[in-house]
């Protein structure tokens, strides 16, 4: 019982100092979670913890590590990230879509390339063009979306 009332202790010191809130996550995954990293730093429980986290400051970010789930892989995984944005396309279907945000000469970022997105558009043939241009047509026209490819500026 008394580790309990220490555990809370540590959560509530987290709550004051860094601003985390864990009251609603599940006890017993947060619980394996802190366990994991008080064994790692060699402390017997939550109370030692709490001091080691004072002076161990970079204590921190390895446990919010270890405790949040950490998603940033799939935000980096390009392939993910086509697939998502050619399912919101087909979802809304616009008349029109300009892929922007993708692997040009020049760009330093790591971005991939725009291959994959078109590949999930369906889109065999994307010879870039210098400039986008649009007529408009009252008259209903084409249904399908026109994925068109702009070479790059610059």
């Amino acid at each position: 019982m008394a580790e309990d009332q220490q555990f809370e202790e540590l959560l509530e010191y987290l709550k004051r100092t860094r601003g985390f809130d864990f009251g609603g996550y599940k006890r017993t995954s947060l619980t394996r979670r802190f366990d994991r990293r008080m064994k790692d730093v060699g402390v017997a429980g939550p109370r030692e913890y709490v001091d080691y986290l004072e002076v161990h400051p970079e204590e921190f970010a390895l446990l919010f590590n270890t405790i949040l789930i950490n998603v940033t892989s799939f935000f980096r995984d390009q392939a993910s990230w086509d697939y998502v944005a050619a399912e919101v396309v087909r979802l809304i279907e616009p008349r029109v879509v300009v892929p922007m945000h993708f692997k040009t000469p020049g760009i330093k970022e790591d971005l991939g390339g725009v291959e994959t997105f078109l590949k999930e558009m369906g889109v065999t043939d994307s010879e870039p063009l210098p400039k986008l241009s649009m007529q408009s047509s009252l008259g209903g026209g084409e249904s399908e979306t026109k994925v068109v490819l702009l070479e790059p500026k610059g």
